[in-house]
Formats: C-alpha cells, sequence, structure tokens
C-alpha cells in the first residue's frame, strides 16, 4: 500500500509541473494535467479505500458557494447553460486542493517555483515579439487578449518577488526569477491594460501597509519607475494617451463600461433575489437591456455574440445571481482573503517574507482589476489564481518544517 501512495505522490507531482509549466501558456495542458489529477486521486482512492484530507474550513466555504451556486442555476432563465458555468467554477477549484494535498518537500517547491518562472518567462517573449516584430499594438502573449495577459502577470509579479527571496532556490534559479519579473513588469505596462496599471499600484499600496520594511524601496522604485514611464510616454505618446484616458468619461471604453454597468444594475432591480443565472448577462444584456447609446453591439442576431459580462465581477454576480449570488461571492471571498490574513500573521517573523503575502497581494491584485475587467469568469486566470493560492497555503508550513528539521539536527 506504501508504494501505492509514493507513485501517486509522484504522479500528483507531475500533475503540479504541468500545472505551473502550462499555468501561463497553455489551456490544453492544464486541463490534461486537472483530468490526469483527478484520475489519479479516484484510482487512488479506490485502491487504498482512503481519501485525501483536505482543509476542513476551505472545503465547507467551497462546498457551502456551490451550493448556493446551483440553487440560483435552478432559476436561471437556461438552467442547462447556468449548471455547465457552476460545473466549470467547481472544476477550477481542483489544482487548490491538488497543491495543498501532494507539495510535500522544499525541492518541489524550488521546481514548481522555477518551472513557473519559466511558464511567466515564455509568455513575455511571446509578448515582447508580439510588441516588436509582430507589429501588435497591444501584445497579449499566448493568451486571447491584452486583458487577461495583464492578469495574468497581476498573479505572477508578486510570485516571482517572492520566490526570488527563498534560499532553497538556486542562486542562478533566483536570478532567472527576478529577470523574469523585471521583464514581467515591462510586458504589464506594454499591453497598455489600463485596469491592469490601477490593479498593479493598489498591489504596491498593500505591499506597502502590510510590510515597512519595503517602504523605502518602494518609494525609490517609484520614483525610479516614475521617471521612465515619463520618458517613455514621450517616446511612445500612445501609453501616454493612454494613461490620461484612465479617468476620462468620454473615452468610448469607459462611456461603454458605463453603460454596461447601468444595464447591469437594471437587470438587478428587475431580478433582485437570485439574478437572470450564471453565464445569462450576455443573453439579457444584448437582447433587451443595452443601452440605446451603446456603440458596441452583437455583430450577429445572436446575443452572445455580443458583450458577455458587465466588465465589472461585482456586477456580474449581481446581475446574474442576485443579492444571494452576490453575497455568497463576498462572503467566500471574505473568507479567502481573512484565511490569508491569519496565515500571514503567522507566518510573519518565522520566515524572511511571508507566502500568505503573495496570496493577499494576487488576491488584491485581481479584485481591483476585477472592478473594471471581469476576470474570475475566465478558466486560465481561474485556474492559476487557485493552484498558486494551494501553493501559498502550505508552502510556509514546509519551508518551517524544513527549519525545524535542520535545528533539530
Amino acid at each position: 500500500m506504501k508504494r501505492n501512495i509514493n507513485v501517486g505522490e509522484t504522479a500528483m507531482y507531475g500533475v503540479l509541473l504541468l500545472l505551473a509549466f502550462g499555468a501561463n501558456i497553455s489551456t490544453a495542458a492544464t486541463s490534461c494535467a486537472i483530468l490526469l489529477g483527478a484520475g489519479i486521486m479516484l484510482i487512488q482512492g479506490v485502491r487504498t479505500k482512503s481519501w485525501p484530507a483536505v482543509d476542513r474550513g476551505l472545503g465547507k466555504a467551497i462546498l457551502g458557494y456551490l451550493v448556493i451556486q446551483c440553487i440560483i442555476a435552478a432559476f436561471s432563465y437556461e438552467p442547462m447553460v447556468s449548471f455547465g458555468d457552476v460545473w466549470a467554477i467547481a472544476y477550477r477549484f481542483l489544482p487548490l486542493f491538488f497543491a495543498m494535498l501532494y507539495t510535500k518537500t522544499q525541492k518541489q517547491l524550488a521546481g514548481l517555483w522555477l518551472l513557473f518562472a519559466v511558464s511567466v518567462f515564455l509568455d513575455d517573449i511571446v509578448a515582447a515579439y508580439q510588441l516588436v516584430h509582430a507589429g501588435q499594438f497591444r501584445p497579449y502573449g499566448f493568451n486571447n487578449t491584452p486583458t487577461f495577459f495583464s492578469s495574468h502577470m497581476l498573479m505572477a509579479l508578486p510570485v516571482l518577488f517572492l520566490a526570488a527571496q527563498k534560499s532553497y532556490i538556486s542562486i542562478w534559479g533566483r536570478r532567472f526569477i527576478v529577470f523574469t519579473g523585471v521583464l514581467s513588469f515591462i510586458m504589464l505596462i506594454a499591453c497598455e491594460t489600463r485596469g491592469g496599471w490601477v490593479a498593479f499600484a493598489a498591489v504596491v499600496l498593500g505591499l506597502a501597509c502590510l510590510e515597512k520594511q519595503y517602504r523605502k524601496r518602494i518609494a525609490g522604485s517609484i520614483v525610479v519607475i516614475g521617471i521612465v514611464v515619463f520618458m517613455a510616454g514621450h517616446v511612445f505618446p500612445l501609453l501616454e494617451m493612454r494613461a490620461a484616458s484612465i479617468i476620462d468619461p468620454h473615452n468610448v471604453a469607459n462611456s461603454e463600461r458605463i453603460l454596461m454597468w447601468k444595464s447591469a444594475l437594471h437587470i438587478s432591480e428587475d431580478y433582485p433575489v437570485l439574478g437572470i443565472g450564471q453565464d445569462e448577462f450576455g443573453v439579457f444584456y444584448n437582447s433587451w437591456y443595452i443601452s440605446p447609446s451603446a456603440r458596441e453591439r452583437p455583430t450577429t442576431s445572436n446575443p452572445r455574440s455580443g458583450h458577455g459580462h458587465p466588465h465589472n465581477n461585482i456586477l456580474k454576480m449581481l446581475s446574474e445571481g442576485g443579492v444571494v449570488g452576490l453575497m455568497a461571492f463576498f462572503l467566500f471571498y471574505s473568507y479567502l482573503f481573512y484565511r490569508l490574513y491569519r496565515l500571514y500573521k503567522e507566518e510573519r517573523g518565522k520566515l524572511n517574507i511571508s507566502y500568505a503575502l503573495a496570496g493577499m497581494l494576487i488576491f488584491i491584485g485581481i479584485q481591483v482589476e476585477g472592478l473594471t475587467d471581469t476576470n474570475m469568469n475566465q478558466v486560465p486566470i481561474m485556474r492559476e489564481f487557485w493552484f498558486l493560492m494551494g501553493l501559498l497555503f502550505v508552502a510556509g508550513r514546509i519551508e518551517l518544517a524544513a527549519k525545524n528539521q535542520g535545528k533539530s539536527l
């Protein structure tokens, strides 16, 4: 039985490596990893007649969240469509449990951080090629849009910042991680996703608020970055125009978002309790609630060919899930942040940098960007989000255990 367990854990580590490598470059690779992981866990459970113990708090929170989503889907405009979306939500949680259950040692952590950095680096290189050689106005790497690329960079940068300071990674590995982090920041600016820029500023502010030791370095970096961005704005006027448009209410993208936000509120007024059902915003918005002033409309008679979300996570939850769905969203993600903050308090002072700190910074980046772009319904983004959360939840325990073992020898 022990041999079977070891074989299963080795195989699951291979699944984690595939998730780390595919996180930024291939949805197909992460899909294969999740299917393989689920199959391995099922086979191991049947053979050993035992199942790995999941984190009870997170398990209960996720189960409760999914139950509420099922209730909303049952009253949806198109129940089968909404139940399909609920299944997709549930499916994306699997990397969280894979990472928490099968990451055991610092050596494994080092391999996962490095392979994740390789994934980010390849995404950056493709984006740089698109920008320099392919003539793309806004590069997007392996992603469908520059907005998705921005979300990946918002998750990658805190992890790279963390991993670059971990001594269990080789010096050359840490140098590579630092280089990748610098390149990722440049590509985050180059992709010109304004919500991503604002979210990154919120991430930096969050770091400054949580960690006094970084405040001087952050202040110095802001000055340097400000000078570089100012100079770049004069060399590349489009960057300056994009930055200036963030607060311009007459900008087309801004005005369209405002119209969609108003439509989402109108939908929630008509369907206040349980909303219209998951993945139904596009149908309702493009068929009945689109503003006469809106310029961006469906390209065909199919309403789903138009905007499928209101470019705001909160308004998407409110319109599609009503007050019940919005409260479930707030409670679930508030609990997640609470768990991260509690873990941060435990790790602070014991580790040179807290893993939970990186988790909170990722959380801040995704949620702030989600105020102007609906990013939490995207498969590759949420798979990476939950995979990284799983690693960050267990990594501190692993490092502390290794330190304590070293002291006892």
